[in-house]
């Protein structure tokens, strides 16, 4: 197996890997509302902050760990924008 076969077998196996671990394997994956919302730099920071959590808080059950991802990749989203009316803005950091 060349080098080039060999990478595409490892990018296969991680893209499996993600698409069968994580809940949402890229920003098109997550949820209408959340696309329809945030602005695109924002579902990347949802993405992955909501994956992030779903691994690292590996208990409780499913439905738990579930809302606690939610919880933290909305944390993430308010730490970087802020709504203002019905757009979300990111904040200026000095």
């Amino acid at each position: 197996m060349d080098i080039i076969t060999k990478r595409h077998h490892a990018l296969r196996l991680i893209n499996i890997w993600r698409a069968t671990t994580l809940p949402y394997a890229s920003v098109d994956k997550l949820p209408a509302s959340i696309q329809a919302h945030l602005p695109f730099h924002a579902q990347e920071i949802y993405l992955a902050a909501f994956n992030n959590a779903w691994e690292e808080y590996q208990v409780g059950s499913l439905r738990q760990r579930e809302q606690t991802a939610h919880r933290v990749a909305w944390a993430a989203v308010k730490h970087k924008y802020f709504k203002d009316d019905d757009n979300w803005v990111p904040r200026e950091f000095g």
